[in-house]
């Protein structure tokens, strides 16, 4: 690298910290990690409250959940590609295509609005039969409604991370974690004399009341004047082809993700239709994983700032510290989390399991804890995996590679959960192994130099006047 590129790399770097060191990945998914944690600690809050509400609201809310994440989670992510697109822009000094971009992308979030009907429907059919139908459909509803706001969402964040500006992310969403914990516990339990107990109702209604605020005030301050002259946020215009370039790096990636999460969905299926311990366990060790991955998936989107960023900036050399980090940050990770999962499992048992269970369930129970704990492991090589092939938009091989969950994943349950009587808590064995392997895949395929090539789109000034 010659002395002009060199300084100019140092100008345009994200932190003032090391390239590519623990401290500016540490750095970079500090606020990330906050800002995920807060809504793990919605989750479990969420989760907590009901299971002090009932058993079957906890349960209700769980079986719900699982296909929920399948469409919430699939427009995320295609909403969320303008996190990378806002770091290739900003990495290749292009920062005034990413207020227009990040107009498309709102536009997108408001047409979502269409599969609600859809949604509401495969909702009914799949929660029929469940021995929490009633309550695990009426949280089903009330989410489905506010489906929209979460790739809004979505959205609006990546304007501020894909800039490596999290801060403001962070702060905005601790207030509405606040709001809807607060609106959590009065809408659950009820006031005396003013509001009933609502149960899994009340506990839909503050979510989707929150979310909508966290939307209201990230598109405030995306609207302020300081940033129209630097990233043209005022040029509100529907652009198609800027419209599409977004949806067709976003959508196979989505896809991929809605394969893996339908696969998922199906897996849980035999466990939530069976009942018993079976539902139990889900319970009990989803609302574990969906609580603790709140490290992995900020430390994937610090990734993914910081490759698209690298990608853009034309800087290789730095890939494979990076990807050393992500290693070291991942096994802190696990060494921190085996405290709670693998010296604490009576703990986190009684924290959400206040009814007598039987011997039997409470040792399915500490096995869980234990299987939750890889699943976690495995979910942090797939997120580093996934953030470097989503920065090098390489997104057609990961929807081509998720397709493969539904053999590994849904078979492998089928036979030994449904077939040969596997104890419950194996889901997650099975699941974490998936994710692991998967994982590695997208690795090796980042580090082969043909698929992670970037050219951006350079625009004409004309076009913005």
């Amino acid at each position: 690298m010659s002395s002009s590129e060199s300084q100019k790399s140092v100008a345009n770097q994200l932190t003032k910290h090391p390239v590519a060191s623990l401290r500016e990945l540490f750095t970079l998914a500090f606020p990330l990690i906050l800002t995920t944690f807060s809504t793990s600690f919605l989750n479990l809050a969420d989760r907590y409250l009901l299971s002090h509400f009932s058993q079957d609201a906890w349960k209700a809310c769980s079986s719900a959940m699982n296909l929920l994440y399948l469409p919430q989670l699939g427009l995320i992510i295609i909403a969320s590609i303008s996190q990378a697109f806002v770091g290739h822009y900003k990495g290749a000094n292009q920062q005034k295509m990413i207020g227009p971009f990040i107009w498309q992308m709102i536009y997108f979030s408001l047409l979502t609005t269409m599969f609600t009907y859809p949604l509401i429907l495969a909702g009914n059919i799949y929660l029929s039969g469940v021995e929490v139908e009633r309550d695990a459909l009426t949280y089903f509803q009330i989410l489905a409604f506010g489906n929209f706001l979460y790739p809004l969402g979505a959205t609006l964040a990546s304007f501020y991370m894909g800039r490596g500006k999290n801060k403001v992310v962070l702060v905005t969403n601790f207030i509405l974690q606040t709001l809807n914990v607060t609106l959590d516990f009065f809408l659950i339990f009820g006031i005396k004399g003013l509001i009933p107990p609502l149960g899994v109702k009340g506990a839909a209604i503050a979510t989707v009341t929150s979310q909508s605020i966290y939307c209201i005030i990230l598109f405030s301050l995306f609207k302020q004047r300081k940033y129209q002259p630097t990233f043209l946020t005022h040029k509100w215009r529907f652009d198609l082809p800027l419209f599409w370039e977004g949806l067709k790096t976003g959508i196979p990636r989505s896809f991929g993700r809605t394969l893996a999460v339908g696969a998922w969905s199906i897996a849980t299926y035999f466990l939530i239709h069976r009942g018993g311990d079976y539902l139990l366990v889900h319970t009990f060790g989803l609302t574990i994983f969906v609580t603790l991955s709140f490290i992995n998936e900020g430390m994937a989107q610090a990734l993914l700032t910081f490759n698209s960023h690298t990608l853009a900036s034309n800087s290789p050399e730095y890939f494979k510290k990076s990807l050393r980090t992500a290693i070291y940050f991942l096994m802190i990770m696990a060494a921190v989390l085996a405290i709670p999962l693998l010296l604490l499992k009576d703990f986190m048992i009684v924290l959400f399991i206040k009814d007598p269970i039987s011997t039997e369930s409470y040792l399915f129970l500490k096995e869980c804890c234990v299987w939750v704990w890889i699943a976690i492991i495995g979910s942090g090589i797939n997120r580093i995996g996934v953030s470097m092939v989503t920065a090098s938009r390489d997104t057609i091989f990961y929807a081509f590679c998720i397709t493969f969950q539904w053999v590994t994943l849904c078979i492998p349950v089928f036979i030994g959960i449904e077939k040969l009587g596997w104890s419950p808590s194996k889901f997650f064995l099975i699941e974490g192994l998936n994710s692991a392997l998967l994982g590695v895949v997208f690795i090796i395929r980042f580090f082969k130099e043909p698929y992670r090539q970037f050219k951006p789109r350079f625009i004409k000034i004309n076009y913005f006047a």
